[in-house]
This record gives structure tokens, C-alpha cells and sequence, in this order.
């Protein structure tokens, strides 16, 4: 029995006869499971409660032995103690690379042999795009890295220069900062601009992308979302909910002179290159790819999940009716069973 634990997810997974099963940390154990106060309350163990798919509440001491403290199937009964089991904390590596002379701030987590690099959207960052996925993704099949792109996150200073190229200047420096950690072959996970920069960089560096993931991307930009974009200038006119987040990371006047850049040169692309960002690249696209997108997107219209399935050859398309252009992160457990069949070689479906 493997016990692979992430406490800073507040996740752990076991491995038990093959079989993977999550568990969710719960801080206060007496108060959830009454019936076991008598049982565990005085022991050292830091427990965690099953999710609806596990099979195992499970106490971890810190003395990294593992306590099952009942089976699930059993009506809940105590199972058995079990000492010296394999303890393998699930690893988890965050550090600073310099790429062409940009300082890049990125992440690594798991020890999967397949590495899968995840990109995030414009002004995004590994903790802001993929949290649920770097919780719940990683184990014994994958590992992701995630990085915060140049300008953006900890990858800071110098601040973003936004200009009709910087996506494929992402794309190379990404390609780049996977072959100096030694990744030979990795698959791809972009979301909405980190999409885009994972299909230029696809199409740009073959030899190296195993996979692709792509969802609310689009290879153009139409005239009706550039009245979006205008209407979304304003983040003045956002919730708190929205604007939150961001401004955590940034600052209120920075995030605010940032965005408004963001869609000045989006809305740019349009009138200056009649709105092709990577249209020309997708005939160049050979990995499998499986395009996801939220039917209710209100950011990147219905249409370009057809194009990009129309002219990325081979490619699988899956609408989520309920998703929109955060889908992976307001319906992270159906999104990363999707990836995760995709990765590992099962056919993608819902």
C-alpha cells in the first residue's frame, strides 16, 4: 500500500490494490464522525474523511505511519491499523528558472512519467488557473508544471509587454524553460490565452508535445468579441468577486492599467492583422488534441470550438452544456476526468 500525501492541497491519495481513491483533509474530526470520538480522540493522528468515491478514512501520525481507521464499505467499522507502510509525500517543487534572460516562476507537482506543462490566461497565474488541477491531477501517471508567464504572477519584474506577439514569444520561451528542466516530451494544458500558447507552441516544437488540452481558446478574434473585450475594459465595473482575486496578486492600479493594456492589444489584433492570432498554425498541430469548451462561455464564442476541431486534424471536440470560460475551475471534478482519461490514453467522453 502506497499513501502519497499533499497537505498543502489538503489532499491525499491512495493507492490500494491498484485502485486510486481521494480523500478531503476535515480539521475537525469528533465534531463530523461522532461515532469515532472513542476510537480516535486521543490518539495523535491528523484525520481525514472520505469524499463520496472513497473507500478508507485515513489517520496519518507524525511519525508518517498510517492508522485506516474504518472501511467505508464496512457500515463505517474499524478496520485495522497498519504501521511502516510505504509513506510517499507527493512531491511538489516550486523555483525560479531564467529563460532568454526573463526570470520565470514555476511550479512542479507529482512524479508521473507523463509531465504535462500548464499554461495559464491572460493575467493568470499557476495558483490562480490551475489549483483544482494541481490538487487533484498529479500521482503515480502524472506530473504537471505549471508557470506564471513572463510579466505575470511572480514572474515579475520586468511587467508584461503586451504586443500582437507576445503569445508566440510565450510559446517559445515556454518550449524553452521545459527543455532546460530536461523535459524531452511533455503533454499541454492551456486555458483561454495559454491555450493559444500551447497551440503555437504545438505547432512550433512537434518534436516535443505529446498531448494537447485546450479549452476557451480560439485561433481568431471576431468583430463581436471586441465589443466584449470593451465591455469588460472597465474593471471598475466588475464584481468584487471578479476583480478579487487579481487584485490580490497585482494590486488595484497595476491590475487595472494591466488589463486595460490586455484589451487594447487584444482588440488591436483585430483591426490591425484582421484578427488572425494562430490560424495559419493549426495545420501544424500533429498531437492529439481534445478541445473542451463551456457552451455558456460568454468570452470566446460557440463558433471557435468548431474551427479549432474543423482544422486541428485528428482533434476531439467536448461541449460542457453547463460550463462557461472558467468550466475548469467551477467544474473541476468532471473537467479533470476528462483530462485525465485524454492523458492517459482513454477515450475522452461525458
Amino acid at each position: 500500500m502506497t499513501l502519497n500525501v499533499d497537505l498543502s492541497y489538503g489532499t491525499v491519495f491512495v493507492h490500494f490494490a491498484g485502485t486510486r481513491c481521494s480523500v478531503r483533509k476535515i480539521p475537525d474530526f469528533v465534531r463530523a464522525y461522532d461515532s469515532f470520538t472513542k476510537s480516535v480522540s486521543h490518539t495523535p493522528y491528523t484525520v481525514y474523511a472520505p469524499t463520496r468515491n472513497s473507500q478508507f478514512i485515513l489517520g496519518l501520525d507524525g511519525a508518517d505511519n498510517a492508522l485506516i481507521l474504518c472501511c467505508v464499505e464496512f457500515s463505517c467499522l474499524f478496520l485495522q491499523k497498519l504501521r511502516g507502510i510505504v509513506f510517499s509525500p507527493l512531491t511538489r517543487t516550486a523555483g525560479e528558472i531564467r529563460v532568454s534572460g526573463k526570470l520565470i516562476n514555476y511550479e512542479k507537482v507529482g512524479s508521473g512519467d507523463h509531465v504535462v506543462l500548464c499554461l495559464p490566461g491572460a493575467l493568470g497565474t499557476i495558483k490562480s488557473d490551475f489549483g483544482p488541477q494541481l490538487k487533484s491531477l498529479p500521482g503515480e501517471q502524472l506530473q504537471l508544471v505549471a508557470w506564471d508567464p513572463p510579466g505575470y504572477g511572480k514572474s515579475r519584474p520586468p511587467n508584461r509587454d503586451f504586443n500582437f506577439d507576445s503569445l508566440h514569444v510565450d510559446a517559445t520561451l515556454a518550449a524553452t524553460m521545459m527543455k532546460n528542466l530536461g523535459y524531452k516530451k511533455y503533454s499541454l494544458l492551456g486555458w483561454s490565452d495559454g491555450g493559444i500558447t500551447a497551440m503555437l507552441l504545438a505547432a512550433g516544437f512537434p518534436q516535443h508535445v505529446h498531448k494537447m488540452v485546450i479549452f476557451g481558446a480560439n485561433a481568431y478574434i471576431t468583430k463581436e468579441e471586441t465589443e466584449i473585450c470593451k465591455d469588460l475594459r472597465d474593471v471598475d465595473n466588475w464584481s468584487p468577486k471578479m476583480r478579487a482575486p487579481l487584485e490580490a496578486i497585482y494590486g488595484r492600479d497595476y491590475f487595472k492599467k494591466a488589463w486595460e493594456t490586455w484589451v487594447d492589444t487584444y482588440v488591436g489584433i483585430y483591426y490591425d492583422r484582421g484578427g488572425d492570432i494562430c490560424k495559419k498554425d493549426l495545420a501544424n498541430i500533429v498531437c492529439p488534441t481534445l478541445i473542451v469548451h463551456g457552451v455558456q462561455d460568454p468570452v470566446v464564442p460557440i463558433e471557435h470550438p468548431y474551427y479549432l476541431h474543423e482544422n486541428i486534424k485528428g482533434s476531439e471536440l467536448i461541449l460542457m452544456e453547463k460550463g462557461k470560460h472558467n468550466l475548469h475551475l467551477r467544474h473541476s471534478e468532471e473537467f479533470n476526468a476528462l483530462v485525465l482519461k485524454f492523458l492517459t490514453n482513454e477515450k475522452a467522453t461525458v
